[in-house]
């Protein structure tokens, strides 16, 4: 499978929940300390759409991060508006993409990760996965509140995303 194809799913994803809580899950649920990996639902949101941005948008190109803390949010409604930013930008850069470009290998050394290189594939399911993990999470603490999280399956993606390119 294309990785950029997990990347889209998970835009698809990262946006269901965006438009959830800023429709359904007040703001003092989103910011509860629930001792979690970030503390709480807005923090581990944030997080993951960050590290998609950082990755993609800074490490790759050699830059120095200069996006916002994942922590400090104050609304859903500014939430979701990072949310276009980012998805905006790396779906720019997906569109860029030839086949060829998911087997270059970059340097990510300086980024302080645990390894020394990566291909371009491998660091778009890196930014994914990122993003599920902690959406799991994400959905325990809302489901510990007896709110019901959106509905993310892969398989109906899918299955839309192929009738809506016929």
């Amino acid at each position: 499978m294309d990785p950029a194809t997990i990347v889209r799913y998970n835009h698809d994803c990262r946006r269901r929940f965006a438009d959830f809580f800023v429709d359904s899950v007040p703001w003092d649920v989103l910011v509860e300390n629930q001792e979690t990996s970030h503390q709480n639902i807005a923090n581990a949101f944030m997080h993951g759409c960050n590290m998609e941005d950082w990755w993609l948008h800074f490490v790759l190109p050699g830059k120095a991060w200069s996006g916002p803390k994942y922590d400090g949010f104050t609304n859903a409604e500014a939430m979701r508006a990072r949310v276009v930013e980012v998805e905006r930008k790396t779906q720019e850069f997906l569109d860029g993409l030839r086949p060829q470009d998911l087997d270059r290998r970059y340097d990510v050394s300086a980024a302080g990760m645990g390894f020394a290189s990566a291909t371009l594939g491998d660091i778009l399911v890196e930014t994914a996965l990122e993003d599920i993990h902690h959406r799991g999470e994400i959905m325990a603490m809302l489901w510990r509140r007896d709110i019901e999280p959106p509905y993310v399956s892969f398989a109906e993606w899918a299955a839309a995303s192929t009738a809506a390119a016929r």
